[in-house]
């Protein structure tokens, strides 16, 4: 648990240093919408996807020519079913990116994010029916 403490702490270090930056030439905001995940793999014969919110915040800066940075912090919700039983796992992600643009004319553009991804296991359960969950392989 202390890892996982000192990463989160990590990230959001970066993310509030980054909005250091943001508030000279960068932009800041939140993220939100809606994940369908599912597990995959062996042994999960017939599984089906759990609906679930992604949200968290975002801060970036603007490097003065193409490249830039961005970090950000979402929570998010995954999991799935297998037979009757629904198994649902959060997680905290922390993403520091360095951000490319590339122009297409006066006003359109295109964003390529290059970077890391951490992610810490926040909570697991499982409902509605018999589960042997390791929650050590998840």
């Amino acid at each position: 648990m202390r890892r996982n403490t000192n990463i989160i702490g990590i990230a959001l270090g970066l993310t509030l240093a980054a909005a250091t930056f943001a508030h000279a030439e960068g932009y800041a905001g939140f993220r939100g919408g809606l994940n369908l995940a599912s597990f995959s793999g062996e042994p999960t014969p017939t599984t089906g996807t759990r609906t679930g919110f992604t949200g968290g915040i975002f801060v970036g800066f603007e490097g003065g020519g193409r490249f830039g940075f961005r970090t950000d912090m979402l929570y998010t919700m995954k999991g799935g079913t297998e037979g009757d039983a629904s198994i649902k796992v959060d997680y905290m992600e922390a993403a520091t990116v360095l951000t490319i643009r590339q122009p297409l004319g006066q006003t359109l553009g295109l964003r390529f994010f290059v970077g890391p991804v951490f992610v810490v296991f926040v909570n697991a359960e499982a409902d509605n029916g018999p589960v042997d969950l390791d929650y050590g392989d998840i």
